[in-house]
């Protein structure tokens, strides 16, 4: 079964640079790696993605067809993503030992006001075996404890899933 690595973290702390820079790093090692960008709005050019959620939905189409704000449009994009799940499945079919990573957007929004992002991760499960790796900015370390900035991101909504894998 291939692995995926599951990058989450809020907007700005590093989740498309750690992307790229594990991907190098275990194709530097000989394992067989690819990158997955799950935000619909990202314009990072880091990496050449193997699969683009923006091939399925985009952000700025939702938007102006919508009439949504950039944070209700993500929405919108992760419960397309959840409700037409296949799409990611048939990307993460591989014949070869591979390692997915996931980049994923880092609105505060995806946790705490939609289920979207659990379900994915849920039946990410069913097709891979998963990694989560949650990303902050150092700068937290600093003013708040990482058990409340755990709490306040909504990371704890994975916690218990996938300590039980």
């Amino acid at each position: 079964m291939n692995k995926a690595v599951c990058v989450i973290g809020p907007s700005g702390s590093g989740k498309s640079t750690f992307c790229d820079s594990l991907n190098r790093l275990l194709m530097d090692h000989g394992s067989l790696s690819k990158v997955i960008n799950l935000d619909p709005g990202s314009e990072s050019d880091l990496y050449v993605p193997f699969a683009d959620i923006r091939e399925l939905v985009r952000l700025d189409e939702v938007q102006e067809e919508l009439s949504l704000g950039p944070n209700g449009g993500l929405m919108y994009c992760m419960r397309y993503l959840d409700e037409n799940f296949d799409w990611l499945k048939e990307k993460l079919k591989s014949k070869d030992d591979t390692i997915f990573i996931l980049d994923f957007p880092g609105q505060i929004e995806l946790f705490t006001n939609t289920d979207a992002l659990e379900n994915i991760l849920n039946k990410l499960c069913e097709v891979t075996t998963p990694c989560l790796v949650q990303l902050f900015d150092s700068f937290f370390c600093r003013i708040i404890s990482f058990r409340r900035f755990k709490i306040s991101f909504g990371s704890n909504i994975f916690s218990d899933y996938f300590y039980q894998v």
